[in-house]
């Protein structure tokens, strides 16, 4: 029985070690409102284990690296591309500022902005690594005075209202 145990318990183990080294590509955004600067922050979290070794790929260069500093900026500017909120009524996008990218720790953090107050009712698209990881799940979690919410996008979801 003592046997039986042990390698039960192995096994587990074994089992709960393969899951997280064959975790799920996953993308976290943030929507707050600042009410000291008056502006929408936006922050984009990757897992840089996620990013790294197909990074050359999505920027389409051999050189590229989270370690530099242009590695970084089209890591931004592809994010940007792929993330969007637009107001509902006239399907118009919202001026989003690409203010930067950081690597902190096991992360990349891309940071937008948007002046003012998001409209009444709008959509969001974030496609963030879709176009590479077949089973990329992003979510997007809206927390302003008015809303709270959260946002799932996986296969071939685009754009989801807020309203």
């Amino acid at each position: 029985m003592k046997r039986l145990s042990i390698v039960l318990a192995a096994l587990a183990w074994l089992s709960a070690s393969d899951l997280l080294a064959h975790r799920k590509p996953e993308a976290f955004t943030s929507i707050t409102r600042n009410e000291n600067s008056g502006t929408v922050e936006i922050v984009h979290t990757l897992h840089a284990h996620d990013v790294e070794p197909i990074i050359d790929r999505i920027l389409n260069d051999k050189g590229q690296s989270l370690e530099t500093l242009e590695g970084r900026a089209r890591m931004a500017i592809y994010v940007e591309k792929r993330f969007g909120i637009r107001e509902a009524t006239t399907d118009k996008p919202l001026s989003l500022t690409l203010v930067g990218a950081e690597v902190s720790g096991e992360h990349l953090y891309v940071y937008q902005e948007y002046e003012g107050y998001l409209p009444d009712s709008f959509s969001i698209r974030s496609d963030i690594l879709r176009d590479v990881y077949s089973k990329q799940s992003n979510l997007v979690s809206i927390k302003t005075e008015t809303i709270r919410l959260t946002l799932f996008f996986t296969g071939k979801d685009k754009w989801k209202a807020v309203r």
